[in-house]
């Protein structure tokens, strides 16, 4: 919030603070960026009642942000409510402005989902972790990546289903994938890469279907992150973060040559060869980041891995209000679900899948390994998901056609149910930890202990009715039996 009302001001980077030469300040309406949460942010155990009560008001104030430099693109919309004459609205405002664009993004993407197959929709609904939910509404980069990486597998997995192809999905899912963060190049490349191997279609097919408009716009786009790296000065890894689509003429070429190989063999060579150069280029990468390779880090980091798996569902806040452990283990049963059925039908897919989620973890380890810190719990789960919001549309896409409308509709409901389960036990979870601390009380009616705006009991019911009557939204519209005559 700090850094977009400073850009809507004209200033980017603020003034260095004078103890801490990460941290700058901004000359803002003080109610931006408060109440400030240091008292409890971090401390799962300590509630929120600890904040400020002192009123907001318009008057000028220092404020402090570490997301000076971040790419501006994701800022502009909620800097616009630092400008209101209202304090106790500003927050609301903001927070609404960042949703807007990511919200209607992820709602074009399940839109075409819904009349295209079911349980796609289902795979999709499930992929939306609480963290996915949480993130979008909050004013966080994270927000509109996560969107545009769902409407880009939709786009992608979806372009040959349908009379209308998503052309126009498929530009802004990437664009919004690209520009909110500096690893977005990353994560548009893998996304086609993984997309064009399970639908066995080359880069250079898709780009030739693609309308001249169309082309010129994600051809402009791609080259932004370049254009921002050197404005803001990048390290050379940041650089190279943002040529990974480069990545995509290489698939081509190997895709091409893939085809000329009909020897089992000599295919799985060139599989292993490639792997193997990949590996090599990463820690090559790695080893020339900024005060050089650490082993010790590098166990730190591969350590992580759990635990950033396990924020792909969901861990709220400042990393601070958990999903419990249930609703992780739904989540991640679900998703296996899918997985082994798509063993059954599509074994190609499905280890396509699994393929995805261990590129995930290595990519992970890679751009963490890559940067200037060296305390080893950089990365976040939430920066993997413009990827991990893809694995479900992967698994779900290698048996949708090879099942009758019946048991797909099941089973369709039966991954809607679980990630309405998901959904909840991270709603009620993050309600309790607010409210009256990680080892509070679990009586929904002594929650009311930090003068929010409605009830956090009315809440929860209210997220309950209104999430099951999304998943109904959904998914029924798509899972009307086929009539017997056909």
């Amino acid at each position: 919030m700090v850094a977009s009302a400073g850009l809507l001001r004209g200033d980017r980077d603020g003034q260095v603070s004078a103890d801490d030469p990460l941290v700058h300040n901004f000359d803002l309406p003080m109610m931006v960026g408060r109440p400030d949460p240091s008292c409890w942010a971090l401390d799962p155990y300590k509630p929120v009642t600890c904040v400020s009560s002192d009123p907001l008001t318009t008057q000028p104030a220092v404020a402090r942000s570490t997301s000076y430099s971040y790419p501006p693109w994701p800022y502009l919309l909620p800097g616009l409510a630092s400008f209101v004459p209202w304090p106790t609205t500003y927050t609301y405002l903001a927070r609404a402005l960042s949703a807007v664009l990511a919200v209607l993004l992820a709602a074009a993407a399940l839109n075409r989902l819904r009349p295209i197959s079911p349980i796609m929709t289902a795979g999709a609904l499930l992929s939306m972790t609480p963290i996915v939910w949480f993130t979008l509404g909050i004013v966080n980069p994270s927000a509109m990546a996560i969107a545009g990486g769902m409407a880009l597998w939709t786009a992608l997995l979806t372009y040959r289903d349908g009379p209308r192809r998503p052309n126009a999905l498929l530009a802004l899912g990437w664009a919004a994938t690209l520009l909110p963060r500096r690893d977005g190049p990353v994560w548009l490349t893998v996304i086609v890469l993984v997309c064009c191997v399970v639908t066995n279609q080359r880069p250079l097919q898709l780009w030739q279907q693609l309308p001249g408009a169309i082309k010129a716009l994600m051809a402009t786009v791609t080259v932004i992150p370049l254009l921002n790296s050197f404005i803001d000065h990048d390290t050379p890894f940041n650089v190279l973060l943002t040529l990974t689509p480069l990545g995509l003429i290489a698939l081509q070429l190997w895709m091409v040559q893939w085809d000329r190989w009909r020897s089992s063999r000599t295919r799985t060579l060139a599989a292993s060869a490639t792997v193997a150069l990949i590996a090599v280029v990463a820690v090559a990468l790695v080893r020339n980041r900024p005060g050089g390779f650490d082993a010790e880090q590098l166990r730190r980091v591969v350590g992580q891995s759990g635990e950033h798996l396990r924020q792909i569902v969901g861990v709220l806040g400042w990393l601070d209000a958990a999903v419990p452990w249930l609703g992780v283990f739904l989540f991640w049963a679900a998703l296996g679900g899918l997985g082994l059925v798509a063993m059954m039908f599509a074994p190609r897919v499905a280890a396509i899948g699994l393929g995805a989620i261990a590129l995930a973890v290595g990519l992970a380890w890679m751009m963490e390994l890559g940067q200037a810190w060296s305390y080893g719990n950089y990365w976040q789960g939430r920066y993997t998901l413009p990827f991990a919001i893809g694995w479900g549309l992967v698994f779900a896409s290698g048996w949708r056609s090879r099942t009758d409308p019946i048991s797909e509709r099941r089973m369709a409901w039966a991954i809607g149910a679980m990630a309405w389960a998901v959904w909840n036990f991270g709603f009620v979870a993050a309600q309790q930890r607010w409210a009256v601390g990680k080892d509070g009380s679990y009586l929904p009616w002594e929650w009311n202990t930090w003068g929010s705006p409605v009830n956090p009991m009315l809440l929860c019911v209210i997220h309950a009715v209104l999430s099951a009557w999304f998943v109904r939204l959904a998914i029924g519209a798509s899972t009307q039996p086929e009539p017997a005559s056909r």
